[in-house]
């Protein structure tokens, strides 16, 4: 009777074991699994400011030459040619640009801001002397030029120029990744001054 009793026992632990191997086979062949893989890349945004070379009147001395710096003798009513343009590099992000004029420009010239208007440059509010060019320029596939500034001319009423000798009054260019909705809120998060 004892030997039926473990036989049975065994039989009956066979039959567990059975059950418990084939419950957990099954939820081995249950399971899955997948990775996401993320690839992480950063843009650029990449400019160059430049204007035509000129002699110390304003006259163009090489039709393609382009520098950034040129040296005036201010005469009052003379106009000095700069066609001063922001080339934004081809692969650069969608950008918003930015002018930021020295105010000497203003007082020697009260066009300055109407020429600036004409070449799709908006004052940004309450950002002095700052403007922001009105369209976002996208250099993805292409290098852009923006034109900024085609001439200056001196207001023919100031007969005393002493006052300017010795000065370097700039344009500061910059660019801005357009991430975000207005040029104002680039400007503020880019942290320019």
């Amino acid at each position: 009777m004892k030997k039926k009793i473990v036989k049975a026992m065994s039989l009956a632990l066979c039959a567990i074991f059975l059950v418990a191997g084939t419950v957990l086979g099954t939820v081995a062949y249950l399971t899955s699994k997948q990775t996401v893989t993320n690839t992480f890349t950063s843009g650029s945004v990449s400019i160059t400011f430049t204007e035509k070379e000129t002699n110390a009147y304003g006259v163009p001395v090489n039709p393609e030459a382009r520098v950034i710096e040129n040296e005036y003798k201010l005469i009052p009513g003379n106009t000095y040619q700069k066609n001063a343009k922001i080339t934004v590099a081809a692969g650069s992000e969608a950008s918003y640009l930015f002018v930021k004029v020295d105010p000497t420009f203003a007082a020697l010239d009260a066009n300055v801001l109407t020429n600036l208007n004409a070449n799709g440059w908006k004052t940004l509010d309450g950002v002095a002397d700052v403007y922001y060019y009105e369209e976002v320029v996208d250099a993805s596939s292409e290098e852009k030029s923006v034109l900024v500034l085609e001439s200056f001319t001196v207001n023919s009423a100031l007969t005393d120029l002493s006052a300017y000798n010795g000065k370097t009054p700039t344009i500061v260019a910059y660019a801005v990744q357009a991430t975000f909705d207005t040029a104002s809120q680039a400007w503020t998060n880019a942290g320019f001054n």
